[in-house]
């Protein structure tokens, strides 16, 4: 790992709300929300029913450019979940592309990446 992400420091907030206005998201308001899914195929929803999406998946989070990892988790969420989303923001913290598209690819392959070990790592302890 570089440096940087050697250095990380993780904030788990009490409510999505708190993550969301650590990142600077008013969830309240409307506008769009734009992402790039572990194929690189852009997607595009309304704030409304993104807020909604991460309501019922149960967990969210970002990396600020200061290496801090903020997540909202709720308490039910798999242990694989939230490794999953922790590997990705990890994956983030590493030499960063300059490119939205090749970033978030390179963050979701270490998102599959701490999956197929998680599952691995269960397999081989049952």
């Amino acid at each position: 790992m570089s440096p940087a992400a050697n250095k990380l420091k993780i904030i788990r907030h009490r409510t999505l709300r708190e993550c969301f206005l650590a990142h600077g998201i008013d969830p309240t308001q409307k506008g769009w929300w734009e992402w790039t899914d572990a194929d690189g195929r852009a997607h595009r929803s309304s704030n409304t029913q993104s807020v909604k999406n991460i309501k019922h998946r149960g967990y969210w989070g970002f990396i600020s450019n200061k290496n801090i990892i903020h997540v909202w988790i709720k308490s039910r969420t798999k242990m694989e979940d939230v490794v999953s989303l922790l590997a990705h923001e990890m994956g983030h913290a590493e030499l960063p592309y300059h490119q939205p598209k090749l970033e978030e690819q390179k963050a979701n392959k270490y998102e599959r990446v701490a999956r197929m070990a998680f599952t691995a790592a269960k397999e081989l302890m049952t």
